[in-house]
Protein backbone atom coordinates (compact mmCIF):
# COMPACT_ATOMS: atom_id res chain seq x y z
CA UNK A 1 0.00 0.00 0.00
CA UNK A 2 0.99 3.65 -0.54
CA UNK A 3 1.71 6.15 2.01
CA UNK A 4 -1.81 8.10 0.60
CA UNK A 5 -3.93 4.72 0.77
CA UNK A 6 -2.66 4.14 4.27
CA UNK A 7 -3.41 8.03 5.52
CA UNK A 8 -6.82 7.26 3.84
CA UNK A 9 -7.27 4.08 6.09
CA UNK A 10 -6.05 6.17 9.35
CA UNK A 11 -8.41 9.03 8.46
CA UNK A 12 -11.40 7.27 8.38
CA UNK A 13 -10.02 4.33 11.25
CA UNK A 14 -9.88 8.26 13.32
CA UNK A 15 -13.69 9.59 12.25
CA UNK A 16 -15.12 5.39 12.94
CA UNK A 17 -13.38 6.23 16.55
CA UNK A 18 -14.84 9.47 17.18
CA UNK A 19 -18.70 8.20 15.44
CA UNK A 20 -18.45 5.60 18.39
CA UNK A 21 -17.06 7.44 20.94
CA UNK A 22 -20.74 10.06 20.26
CA UNK A 23 -22.80 7.35 19.86
CA UNK A 24 -21.43 5.62 23.69
CA UNK A 25 -21.88 9.26 24.70
CA UNK A 26 -25.95 9.31 23.06
CA UNK A 27 -26.52 5.87 24.43
CA UNK A 28 -25.34 7.37 28.37
CA UNK A 29 -27.35 10.47 28.00
CA UNK A 30 -30.65 8.73 27.14
CA UNK A 31 -29.81 6.53 29.87
CA UNK A 32 -28.91 9.60 32.33
CA UNK A 33 -26.39 7.02 33.31
CA UNK A 34 -22.26 6.47 32.38
CA UNK A 35 -20.55 3.47 32.16
CA UNK A 36 -16.82 2.53 31.70
CA UNK A 37 -17.92 -1.06 30.38
CA UNK A 38 -19.78 0.71 27.82
CA UNK A 39 -17.05 2.96 27.02
CA UNK A 40 -14.32 0.21 27.04
CA UNK A 41 -15.94 -2.41 24.60
CA UNK A 42 -14.19 -4.91 22.21
CA UNK A 43 -15.36 -2.21 19.08
CA UNK A 44 -13.17 0.53 21.11
CA UNK A 45 -10.23 -2.13 21.59
CA UNK A 46 -10.15 -3.00 17.88
CA UNK A 47 -10.54 0.36 16.22
CA UNK A 48 -8.08 1.87 18.74
CA UNK A 49 -5.17 -1.11 17.89
CA UNK A 50 -6.02 -0.73 14.42
CA UNK A 51 -5.01 3.46 14.51
CA UNK A 52 -2.02 2.00 16.52
CA UNK A 53 -0.95 -0.47 13.63
CA UNK A 54 -1.44 1.98 10.56
CA UNK A 55 -0.40 5.19 12.42
CA UNK A 56 3.26 2.53 12.33
CA UNK A 57 2.69 2.12 9.16
CA UNK A 58 2.41 5.75 7.75
CA UNK A 59 5.55 6.30 10.07
CA UNK A 60 7.74 3.95 8.34
CA UNK A 61 6.47 4.79 5.01
CA UNK A 62 7.06 8.37 5.29
CA UNK A 63 10.04 7.96 6.81
CA UNK A 64 10.92 5.71 3.89
CA UNK A 65 10.21 8.05 1.23
CA UNK A 66 10.13 11.84 1.28
CA UNK A 67 9.05 13.42 4.39
CA UNK A 68 5.42 14.12 4.60
CA UNK A 69 4.10 17.02 6.44
CA UNK A 70 0.13 15.50 5.81
CA UNK A 71 1.54 12.18 7.07
CA UNK A 72 2.86 13.99 10.26
CA UNK A 73 -0.02 15.88 10.64
CA UNK A 74 -2.37 13.05 10.07
CA UNK A 75 -0.33 10.74 12.69
CA UNK A 76 -0.19 13.80 15.24
CA UNK A 77 -4.09 14.18 14.89
CA UNK A 78 -4.38 10.63 15.67
CA UNK A 79 -1.86 9.84 18.33
CA UNK A 80 -4.37 13.43 19.91
CA UNK A 81 -7.30 11.03 19.57
CA UNK A 82 -6.35 8.21 21.12
CA UNK A 83 -5.45 9.74 23.94
CA UNK A 84 -8.22 11.76 24.32
CA UNK A 85 -9.94 8.62 23.85
CA UNK A 86 -8.16 6.80 26.80
CA UNK A 87 -8.98 10.12 29.55
CA UNK A 88 -12.40 9.42 28.18
CA UNK A 89 -12.52 5.94 28.65
CA UNK A 90 -11.56 6.36 32.33
CA UNK A 91 -13.77 9.39 32.65
CA UNK A 92 -16.78 6.82 34.42
CA UNK A 93 -14.68 5.52 36.40
CA UNK A 94 -12.95 9.00 38.11
CA UNK A 95 -16.79 10.09 38.30
CA UNK A 96 -17.87 6.89 40.13
CA UNK A 97 -15.12 7.37 42.86
CA UNK A 98 -15.43 11.22 43.69
CA UNK A 99 -19.39 10.75 44.20
CA UNK A 100 -18.90 7.56 46.37
CA UNK A 101 -16.34 9.52 48.64
CA UNK A 102 -18.87 12.71 48.68
CA UNK A 103 -22.08 10.01 49.59
CA UNK A 104 -23.01 10.71 53.09
CA UNK A 105 -22.25 7.25 54.36
CA UNK A 106 -18.67 7.99 53.72
CA UNK A 107 -18.71 11.90 54.52
CA UNK A 108 -19.88 10.60 58.32
CA UNK A 109 -16.10 9.13 58.18
CA UNK A 110 -14.02 11.76 57.26
CA UNK A 111 -13.15 15.17 58.84
CA UNK A 112 -13.58 18.31 57.56
CA UNK A 113 -10.25 19.12 55.65
CA UNK A 114 -10.85 15.86 53.85
CA UNK A 115 -14.39 16.68 52.94
CA UNK A 116 -13.41 20.21 51.63
CA UNK A 117 -10.36 18.32 49.80
CA UNK A 118 -13.12 15.72 48.75
CA UNK A 119 -15.28 18.98 46.74
CA UNK A 120 -12.99 20.64 45.64
CA UNK A 121 -11.78 17.55 43.70
CA UNK A 122 -14.78 16.85 42.23
CA UNK A 123 -15.51 20.17 40.81
CA UNK A 124 -12.54 20.84 39.48
CA UNK A 125 -12.96 17.54 37.87
CA UNK A 126 -16.42 18.55 36.66
CA UNK A 127 -15.21 21.47 35.16
CA UNK A 128 -12.44 19.75 33.60
CA UNK A 129 -14.73 17.28 32.05
CA UNK A 130 -16.80 20.37 30.82
CA UNK A 131 -13.70 21.76 29.07
CA UNK A 132 -12.16 18.92 27.74
CA UNK A 133 -16.01 17.53 26.56
CA UNK A 134 -15.89 14.19 27.86
CA UNK A 135 -19.51 13.56 27.99
CA UNK A 136 -20.60 12.52 31.93
CA UNK A 137 -22.11 15.83 31.87
CA UNK A 138 -26.15 16.71 30.90
CA UNK A 139 -28.02 19.60 31.28
CA UNK A 140 -30.17 20.23 34.37
CA UNK A 141 -32.65 22.89 35.67
CA UNK A 142 -29.78 25.44 36.64
CA UNK A 143 -26.98 24.14 34.46
CA UNK A 144 -25.08 20.84 34.22
CA UNK A 145 -24.94 17.60 36.42
CA UNK A 146 -22.76 14.49 36.15
CA UNK A 147 -24.55 11.80 34.69
CA UNK A 148 -25.21 8.98 37.34
CA UNK A 149 -23.09 5.90 37.36
CA UNK A 150 -24.09 2.72 36.06
CA UNK A 151 -25.75 0.80 39.17
CA UNK A 152 -23.34 -2.01 38.03
CA UNK A 153 -20.21 0.17 38.40
CA UNK A 154 -20.85 2.02 41.74
CA UNK A 155 -17.83 1.19 43.77
CA UNK A 156 -17.44 -0.06 47.23
CA UNK A 157 -15.12 2.78 49.24
CA UNK A 158 -12.46 1.95 51.63
CA UNK A 159 -11.73 4.19 54.53
CA UNK A 160 -8.62 3.43 56.32
CA UNK A 161 -9.44 5.86 59.88
CA UNK A 162 -9.17 5.35 63.58
CA UNK A 163 -11.86 4.00 65.75
CA UNK A 164 -11.34 4.11 69.48
CA UNK A 165 -7.62 4.92 69.02
CA UNK A 166 -7.37 1.77 66.47
CA UNK A 167 -6.17 1.94 62.89
CA UNK A 168 -8.77 -0.26 60.55
CA UNK A 169 -9.72 -0.32 57.34
CA UNK A 170 -13.77 0.20 56.82
CA UNK A 171 -15.47 -0.91 53.27
CA UNK A 172 -18.80 1.31 53.41
CA UNK A 173 -21.34 0.28 50.53
CA UNK A 174 -22.85 3.95 49.78
CA UNK A 175 -25.92 2.97 48.94
CA UNK A 176 -27.08 0.67 51.62
CA UNK A 177 -24.88 1.90 54.00
CA UNK A 178 -23.37 -1.40 55.43
CA UNK A 179 -19.75 -1.60 56.36
CA UNK A 180 -17.16 -4.09 57.61
CA UNK A 181 -13.82 -3.21 59.87
CA UNK A 182 -10.33 -4.42 59.62
CA UNK A 183 -7.10 -2.96 60.99
CA UNK A 184 -5.26 -0.61 58.46
CA UNK A 185 -3.22 2.53 58.96
CA UNK A 186 -5.01 5.91 58.46
CA UNK A 187 -5.81 7.23 54.43
CA UNK A 188 -8.90 7.90 52.23
CA UNK A 189 -9.21 5.67 49.32
CA UNK A 190 -11.99 4.60 46.66
CA UNK A 191 -11.78 1.32 45.22
CA UNK A 192 -13.33 -0.22 42.45
CA UNK A 193 -15.75 -3.31 43.51
CA UNK A 194 -17.72 -4.58 40.13
CA UNK A 195 -20.50 -5.92 41.39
Amino acid sequence: QGLQQQLLQLKAACEELEQQMKAAEKREQADHATSSAGRDGKEFQQLRAEMEDLMALVRRSSSMSEKSASADLQVKRSQCLLDRCEVWQKTPDVLASLEALRHKEVQAWLDEDQKRSIEFSYQAFLRRCKELDLGVLEEAGDGLSALHIDPSEEPTVRLDTYWDSLPQSVWLDPNDGTSVRSERPNYVRATRDRK
